[in-house]
Parts: structure tokens; sequence; C-alpha cells
């Protein structure tokens, strides 16, 4: 598709030929800019990213008679970017957060409002001017709200995707879907076919849950009048009729199709890095930083292929991390952590399988399994090399009531050599496991690849993590919390691909320099869903969390394994004498380790947190405050559970002691 560049933007001037290619889950879109002539085109998403990267180019080049050669500058965004690459020009890659607000504004110079619905996720953007990312909000939970909410009501009212927008418009009374999650409003809309709905009526109440769901994002910062629907979802007539009416707004009509919005933004970004010698690639952020919400994406990607059942390889959840995720990898399987916190009734459900002195991310496992968790209900098995019994109550429970499962023992003394080959022969049985459960061999040149893999990984994350040595830290607790997630969640070809590209962009990031307290997190595990602490102590009290010895963090990746023995005695020596949990023998490396990290981030201050009757850290806190103390740390140690109605406590204790801390001043002063 040829458009003529002059009478759609007159804002934006002939560059030589620049090129945005925006690879969504879906769809691959793709535009060039040349002269006076805007070329678009699109093709479906196909399994290999970078083949379909070749496609659009291709396409595009043949449209406006051109050679590899020509092009000046290519900017790839959209889910598939980071696996884009091309050696015959300059390549930048950036998010479609901002290549969809650029394309938004050359679109509609006067939008200030951006609504982004594509097939796996939804955002709401505030433009400012020339095209700025003044704000944003994504969705958060699943698949709702998303085209892929749509698709599956499509396929089971067994209508076209294509056409449930017009149907949707014969609707002649209003439904609602009651329901957040896609897998519960699938047994809505089947009791309303059951009830004998008309298929329009339901169409419509479909459409209208998505657009509730994206009116929670909508209200949560001031909106324009100027809003512009991009995405692939944006083509979808009664998804605009339902979004005009649930957000009270109306919607602009661009001269060029939306759904192109991504890729004539990634375009424009590139004409603009050529135009202007004062224009960087990073210009249009607020920082150069990496989306840390482009990792939240990617795990609710994964989760939600695990519950649609488009994940085809066998599926594993895994407990603690002294499981060697280079078996799971070279076993084919796909693999994540339990890592959740659980809701107060997935809690109260988990003790009814336990005991009330248990914790409860025990209790949030086990009461999610019983409430058929739909993330958990589709694993087909569940492994864990236990540090503590009640995660050994939690691999029997799950074993005698919800899923073929297998607890393995770990012993508990380090540098030993009956430990070394005790653990060895575990690691094997483990090895059988996988390939009766996957029917994948495990051969050695593969294990020792996944051994390299997971090794390039955690040299990475280490990196990334001493950008927090300098003053003012590149960056926060939080962001490298956020940053940790994908180690449990993401396959790790993902991953160390979204590694790379945050450290390269951290390095490059400016902070404003301000004096906070440096704080060193101690403790125990915390789960994903639980952030309390952190964001009081970062978004609240002003304070800058350092670093962290707990094994959702350094922990977990302050070891390698050696690449050249044998790979099974490696694993077995590397995960036996890694930074070590409080339950191996002896505890003093466990304190050791905790010392020499507060020491290297210079850390002014010592918060200590385990989950309540944890057996490991709450019968050990005693002995690491004391350690702390002894070097000098002022520190604070705390109890915590899952609850919400502790908050207004919580903050009063950590003000106090970083008010304390603060008057005596820091020891890296």
């Amino acid at each position: 598709m040829q458009l003529s560049l002059e009478n759609l933007f007159p804002n934006i001037a002939a560059v030589p030929p620049v090129v945005g290619i925006d690879i969504g889950s879906r769809a691959a879109k793709g535009a060039l800019i040349y002269g006076n002539a805007l070329y678009l085109t699109l093709s479906y998403t196909g399994v290999n990213m970078q083949q379909n990267a070749e496609e659009v180019l291709n396409d595009l080049l043949t449209q406006a008679g051109l050679n590899r050669r020509d092009v000046a500058f290519l900017v790839g965004t959209g889910y598939g970017r980071i696996a884009m690459k091309f050696s015959e020009f300059p390549v930048q890659i950036q998010t479609e957060i901002f290549c969809h607000a650029l394309g938004a504004h050359a679109l509609c110079p006067d939008i200030s409002t951006v609504i982004d619905i594509g097939g796996q996720d939804s955002k709401v953007i505030a433009v400012g001017r020339n095209g700025a990312v003044m704000d944003f909000v994504m969705n958060d939970k699943c698949a709702a709200g998303t085209g892929r909410f749509l698709e599956k009501a499509a396929e089971m009212l067994s209508v076209p995707l294509e056409t449930m927008g017009e149907l949707s418009l014969q609707s002649t009374n209003e439904l609602i879907f009651s329901s957040q999650c896609i897998v519960f409003a699938e047994s809505e809309l089947i009791s309303m076919k059951a009830r004998g709905t008309s298929t329009p009526d339901i169409a419509a109440g479909i459409h209208r849950a998505v657009a509730k769901r994206i009116l929670g994002l909508y209200s949560r910062f001031d909106n324009g009048e100027n809003v512009l629907f991009t995405g692939g979802v944006s083509q979808n007539i009664g998804m605009r009729r339902a979004l005009e009416e649930v957000l009270h707004c109306h919607l602009a009509e661009p001269r060029v199709n939306a759904v192109y919005a991504g890729a004539i933004g990634a375009a424009v970004f590139a004409g603009r890095f050529l135009n202007s010698n004062n224009f960087h690639p990073d210009s249009i952020e607020k920082q150069a930083v990496f989306s840390f919400g482009e990792m939240g994406q990617s795990i609710e990607r994964k989760m939600t292929s695990y519950i649609d059942g488009s994940e085809k390889r066998k599926k594993i959840g895994y407990l603690c991390t002294y499981t060697p995720m280079e078996l799971m990898h070279a076993a084919g399987a796909s693999y994540m952590r339990l890592l959740k916190s659980g809701t107060a009734e997935q809690i109260s459900s988990g003790e009814q399988l336990t005991r009330s002195v248990y914790c409860d991310f025990v209790k949030s496992i086990l009461g999610a399994f019983r409430e058929k968790d739909p993330l958990y209900s589709s694993l087909d098995g569940v492994y864990n090399f236990y540090t503590c019994d009640c995660t050994k109550r939690v691999g029997e429970a799950i074993l005698a009531y919800y899923k073929d499962a297998d607890t393995f023992v770990l012993p508990r003394y380090r540098h030993n050599a009956d430990s070394y080959e005790f653990l060895n022969g575990e690691f094997r049985f483990f090895a059988e496991t996988l390939e009766r459960l996957t029917g994948n061999g495990i051969e050695p040149s593969k294990l020792r690849e996944s051994i390299r893999l997971y090794n390039s990984i955690r040299a990475k994350l280490r990196e990334i993590s001493e950008l927090r040595k300098s003053d003012p830290p590149l960056l926060t607790g939080g962001e490298f919390y956020t940053l940790m997630r994908g180690y449990f969640y993401l396959d790790p070809e993902e991953y160390l691909a979204l590694c790379t590209e945050a450290l390269g962009r951290l390095k490059t990031r400016e902070v404003q320099a301000s004096p906070k307290t440096r704080v060193f997190l101690s403790g125990g595990i915390h789960a994903d869903g639980d952030m309390r602490l952190i964001e009081v102590l970062e978004n609240e009290l002003d304070i800058v969390i350092v670093a962290e010895d707990h094994c959702t963090g350094l922990k977990s990746i302050s070891f390698d394994i050696d690449e050249n023995e044998e790979p099974f005695q490696a694993l077995a020596k590397g995960y036996i004498d890694k930074a070590p949990c409080a339950r191996m023998k002896p505890l003093t490396d466990s304190m050791d380790f905790s010392l020499r990290l507060a020491k290297e981030y210079r850390a002014d201050a010592v918060v200590y947190s385990y989950v309540k009757f944890c057996p490991s850290y709450g019968q050990t806190k005693h002995e690491f405050v004391r350690r702390f103390h002894d070097k000098g740390y002022p520190v604070l140690d705390i109890g915590l559970d899952y609850s919400k109605n502790d908050y207004g406590q919580l903050r009063t204790r950590l003000e106090t002691f970083i008010t304390m801390v603060k008057n005596r001043g820091g020891l890296h002063e």
C-alpha cells in the first residue's frame, strides 16, 4: 500500500528510506517512509519472528522499488522485536509503547490518549507534545481485556472472529459478564448459551466486558478529549462502539488504518533520528531505560499459554531454587517456579491440608491447587528439592490429591564429598523422571548447552545488579525484583535476550543525583504478588534497595556451574555450594554471604524480613540480626504474612526505622 506522505503527515520531513517493523503476537506490520511516500504492509505472525520481519521488509522494498542497501535506518518494535536482527543497516529496538505514541501523533497530531488493544495485552498511553509518552498503564491480569479474550469467545460462539464486531451491533439486550478472568468468563458464556441467549447479545456482552477492563486502565490518569484506538482490535467496529459507550469518549478517525500505528511510529522514530543531529533514539523516553513492563507482559503471555493450552510442551512447576533448571531445559520441558502469594481464600483453603503454624507461602500453593487455580491446574507435574519440612509437605499433598509430583532430598552440608555424591544420584533420578514425563532423552551435549545458557543468564543478571553499587544506583530494588521474576517464569532464550537489552539500556540511564538511604534486604522469600515491603520502602519512604540476599534475588544467581566437568557432577557441586539457604549447614556460610553483599553494595541499613512461621528464616533471624549488629548495621526484622490489613503497622515500623537511620548517618559515607 502506497500513500502520499505530504497529504497525510505534513509535519514529517522527507527522509532517506527508513523502516518501522512492528511484530505483534497476531500480525506483523511494516511502514517505509521514502521521499514523499509512505508504504505499508501487513502479514500474519508465524512462529519465526525473524522470518516475519524479513517478509515484511521485502514487501516494503518491493513496493518502493528499493534494495536493502538503500535502507538508512530501521526501528523494530512489538512482541517479536527482540528476535529482529539485520546486518545490512543500522537497527534500533524500541518498545511498542513509545512507537504507538509516536505513530498516533503522526496520524493525529492533536491526540492526547492512545488505547492500544492487541492480541495479548492492552495499554492506555498519555501522549504529549511531539508524540512523547507522558504516562502509561497496561493490563495486569491474564488475557482479559485483550484480543485473546475476543478470540476465545468467537471460538465458543462458532463465529468468525472478523464478524464478532458486526454481530455485536445486532444486540437488543445488554448482558453483563461478571468475571475478570477469561477462563471463568467462558463458563458464563456456556451458561448463557444453555439458557438460549442470542449470539448477538452474548457478543455485545463480551465487547462490553473488554471495554470495562480498559476503563479500569483509562481512569487511572487524566485523559484529554482526543483519543485514538490502535492495535489489532482497533478494526473491530463492535469494540469501537463499546469503548465509546463505556469510556464516554469519541474515538478519532485517522486517515490511515490505526493497526499500522506502531509500525508508522517506528518509522517516524527512525526518520527523526536521521533528521536531527541532536536527536538520539532514547530521547523520546523520559530515561534511557529498559521497559520493565515488557517483562511482565512476557510472563503473562506464558501463563496464558499454560491456561489456554497453546503451550504444547510438558508443563512443570517447581518450588525451590535448588531444583536444577538446566535439567528441565535439557529435557525439552516448559517450566516455572510456583512463586505466587495467595489470596485470603487460597491461604484459608490451603490450611485445610496443612496446619495453622505453616507459613502463608506454603498455604498459598496448596490453596491454589485446592481452589483449582487455572495456572496451577494446567501443570503436568510438580517437582521439588526441598529445603524445609513445609515444602516437603507441599509436594506430598500435591501428589496425594492433585498432580503427579515428586520430592527429592537435598543434603544439608555444603563443601562435602558425600553431599556431592548423594545429590548427583538425586539429580540422575530427577533426569529419569523428566525423561519419562517428556519422552525426551537428556543427552550430555544438550545438558552442557543448558548449563552454558544458564551460566550466561546468571552472569548477565549479576552484571545488571552491580549497577546498583553506584551512587546513585542505576536501578531500584523493585526494578531488579521485576527483572528477577522472569528468571523463574520465562524460557531462558527469551529471558537472556530481555536481560541483554535491559543491561544495554540501563548502562546509559541517567539518574538524578539525590542522597538516599541505601537499604539491604535480607531474609526469606519474597513471593510474586507481595510487593508491600518494597513499595513502602522505595515508593513512600524514598529510600533505595541496593541488594538482597533472599532466594528471589541475588541468592538464586550468585553461582555458576563448571562447564568442563561431567555435567551431573558439576550440577551437584554447583547447587550444593551455591549461595546457601539458611537451612544449609554451616549457617555461618549463609550469614557470611549476606554480610559480604551488604558491604559490597555499601548498605546503610538492613531490613530482615521473613514469612511468619518460616522454619528456616524465622528460627534463624536472631543469628542474622546479631551478626549484622556486630558489623555496625542497624537492623529491623519484620515477620510478614500475605494479609492486606497490616499496611498501617508495616509503614509505621519502617518509617520509624528509616528516620532513625537517617538521623545517625549512613555507613557507606
